[in-house]
């Protein structure tokens, strides 16, 4: 039996003492809805053997909510088989403790298993015993958009891979469904290049014609967020010199004014983010201090905006049209969202790209790496239709469909 705390007072006899499983039972947060029957119910232990106990040198990669790994199934019943034999699988294996890696694989199973669409990465099923959830996904050999777009594409293939990435982003919306993360990393390539999204984690139903939702929690990355978006919630500065970054978090607000707030100091290579360089601001956000001058200088030019009112974030389907912008600006220029070694003032890929506006300077936007090979006439009105997704307005944001008939007019205008 566990201690009771010192501090710990007896609650009023009228108070009612609940166990979390009960709660869990409940509640529709931590229950499966409604499985589509065509995703497959994985053992435990097949997945174990699958990936070779979880083995390290299949590990495809690791995020905030758990570990990417490669497996091998079987190709008619997804039985595990050996490395090589049958067909190669991704296992998703969410971590055990926090609810938000249990809400993103609720929301997968709960959404994703019901989608059948060409540009949406296909799950195949998920496994869910005692603590440990994870989810099974078909492979996508030729990585991200992200790993290939910097290396080289040519302009028909960034084209393609476009118009497949609207043609899912249009099926969502067609749903009532928003991405409410789409960046260059979240669009996988199957061996044809055809773009598959991903990682529906972060998926919420869409507010009816003329409402929005409103939010206090921003999920993406800094550079994808859509400006009316990232009034609140967290992102990051980064000092381009100094090599560190400062996460913020909105925390308390009332009546549209942000009260209080963390902040919390990382480095690039190693977490700095001990108690001493975490605190709550509340007032004027007076500026942290930190031992080192160099950071409180950063943080003080850096964070000095989040003294003026805030107003709440709200999310609308023309957030997903400002992170499609982003991406479309990343494929044209070869250059990421957030880059802070390029020069001073270039750090920001939108407000660069934004500045330049006139396409009669495509030498200075195009992706060097294509050599000149794409239509000048496509390549304008490729920027143009960029730029439109980005504006500052919602209101003058295309519609997916609108992006995606754009798009399939300059893809003929290259053949």
């Amino acid at each position: 039996m566990k201690a009771v705390p010192a501090d710990f007072q007896s609650p009023r006899p009228s108070l009612n003492v609940f166990k979390f499983a009960d709660l869990e039972k409940a509640t529709r947060l931590f229950s499966l809805e409604r499985p589509s029957p065509s995703l497959n119910v994985f053992k435990f232990a097949d997945l174990e053997k699958a990936t070779r106990m979880f083995s390290l040198d299949l590990l495809l990669g690791e995020g905030g909510f758990g570990k990417v790994f490669l497996g091998w199934a079987e190709q008619n019943t997804l039985a595990p088989s050996k490395q090589g034999v049958g067909i190669a699988v991704v296992v998703k294996r969410f971590y055990q403790e926090g609810l938000q890696g249990l809400r993103q694989w609720l929301t997968e199973v709960n959404f994703l298993g019901h989608m059948d669409h060409p540009n949406i990465i296909r799950l195949l099923g998920y496994c869910n015993e005692e603590h440990e959830h994870l989810l099974v996904y078909e492979y996508m050999p030729n990585k991200s958009f992200e790993h290939c777009l910097f290396t080289g594409l040519s302009w028909e293939t960034r084209l393609l891979i476009m118009i497949g990435v609207v043609r899912g982003l249009t099926y969502l919306h067609s749903m009532k469904l928003m991405c409410r993360g789409l960046k260059t990393g979240d669009i996988l390539l199957d061996e044809d290049f055809n773009a598959k999204l991903r990682d529906f984690g972060l998926v919420k139903y869409g507010p009816e014609p003329g409402e929005t939702h409103v939010t206090t929690m921003v999920m993406r990355t800094y550079g994808y967020a859509a400006p009316e978006y990232v009034t609140t919630g967290m992102f990051c500065f980064f000092g381009r010199k100094t090599g560190w970054a400062a996460v913020y978090t909105a925390a308390v607000f009332k009546k549209n004014r942000l009260l209080a707030a963390t902040v919390v100091f990382t480095g690039d290579n190693r977490s700095i983010a001990s108690e001493q360089y975490r605190r709550c601001f509340t007032g004027d956000m007076s500026p942290l201090k930190v031992n080192s001058g160099d950071k409180r200088g950063q943080y003080r030019r850096r964070l000095s905006p989040l003294k003026v009112p805030y107003s709440c974030s709200h999310l609308t389907m023309k957030c997903d049209i400002y992170s499609l912008g982003v991406v479309l600006v990343e494929s044209i220029t070869g250059r990421r969202a957030m880059d802070r070694n390029m020069p001073t003032g270039q750090e920001n890929l939108v407000e660069w790209a934004s500045r330049i506006k006139s396409t009669r300077k495509l030498d200075k936007i195009m992706d060097p790496r294509l050599e000149h090979n794409y239509p000048i006439k496509g390549a304008s009105e490729c920027f143009a239709l960029a730029l439109r997704c980005v504006s500052n307005k919602p209101k003058d944001r295309p519609s997916s469909e609108e992006v995606l008939q754009s798009l399939e007019r300059i893809y003929a205008l290259h053949k």
